[in-house]
């Protein structure tokens, strides 16, 4: 069913990428038998891969256009809260911040768990990385509250111990930091867990 394997390849696109990957090449491969809303489904991860390989222009290309486009008005605003990533790491902060403000308006809006996690996380990235540490917890440890499919513990934790470590405010490995990494080790997110860890190697390595 197409259906479910759109939704198995987003609930596993951080942690599996080589299945998610070949999910993926399937439902290209059987483009023709998808619906309208399953080829734009589809549309939102393959953009979401070409960021991720780095290959940020076409990826802003596909986004822009389901923004444009998209007949789901979740899609449209996961696809705006993802620009806003890339826009975030190629240093466009001016757009970055157009975009989070329309992202902030709308998110009382939305109730799809998977939708709000992804623009809180997006948020707590961007105000983390133009050193705004308040804001940055705050949405971190909203994801943490949430903890929609027992990943905001992982996702969150982790934006908020690097927004405390990079803030000079991580003291050292107490009940929260392990309560992250084990949530983060749980499920296999061992991108999240491995940043986790590497703050707290430098930590010690400072002290």
């Amino acid at each position: 069913d197409p259906g479910r394997l759109l939704q198995k390849a987003d609930g596993i696109k951080s942690s599996n990428h080589t299945e998610f990957m070949s999910i993926l090449d399937t439902l290209a491969a059987r483009s023709a038998e998808l619906s309208v809303a399953q080829k734009e489904y589809l549309s939102y991860l393959t953009a979401w891969n070409a960021v991720l390989a780095g290959n940020n222009e076409t990826g802003t290309v596909m986004l822009k256009q389901l923004i444009a486009q998209a007949h789901d008005v979740t899609l449209q605003f996961r696809a705006r809260s993802t620009l806003m990533n890339v826009q975030e790491v190629t240093r466009d902060y001016d757009s970055a911040y157009a975009e989070l403000d329309r992202l902030v308006q709308l998110l009382p809006k939305v109730a799809d768990k998977g939708a709000r996690e992804q623009a809180m996380m997006n948020a707590a990235q961007l105000y983390r990385t133009v050193g705004q540490t308040d804001l940055s917890l705050r949405y971190s440890q909203a994801l943490m509250d949430e903890n929609w499919a027992d990943r905001g513990m992982c996702r969150g934790g982790q934006q908020k111990l690097a927004a405390l470590f990079e803030s000079g405010r991580l003291q050292g490995v107490d009940a929260e930091v392990q309560s992250v990494l084990t949530a983060c080790e749980k499920r296999g997110e061992y991108g999240y867990s491995n940043e986790i860890n590497s703050h707290i190697a430098m930590l010690y390595i400072s002290q």
